[in-house]
């Protein structure tokens, strides 16, 4: 099943304590978030991945419109 989800920048706390540019991710059919370092397509992929290994169910993950 096709899922569109939200994306949206966000700053998120590395390990070093320092503020970075991320993404964040929300499944448009759970809810679920997931957030990723970075706000490239590779970020928003890194995203969908972890959405994938947590969901109950096979989706196919794109961006939202």
């Amino acid at each position: 099943m096709k899922v569109a989800c939200r994306c949206e920048e966000i700053w998120l706390e590395n390990d070093e304590g320092e503020e970075v540019e991320g993404i964040k991710v929300t499944c448009g059919h759970c809810g679920r978030q997931q957030e990723a370092y970075g706000t490239g397509r590779d970020s928003v992929r890194y995203c969908f991945m972890k959405m994938h290994k947590v969901c109950d169910e096979d989706h196919y993950y794109v961006v939202e419109d």
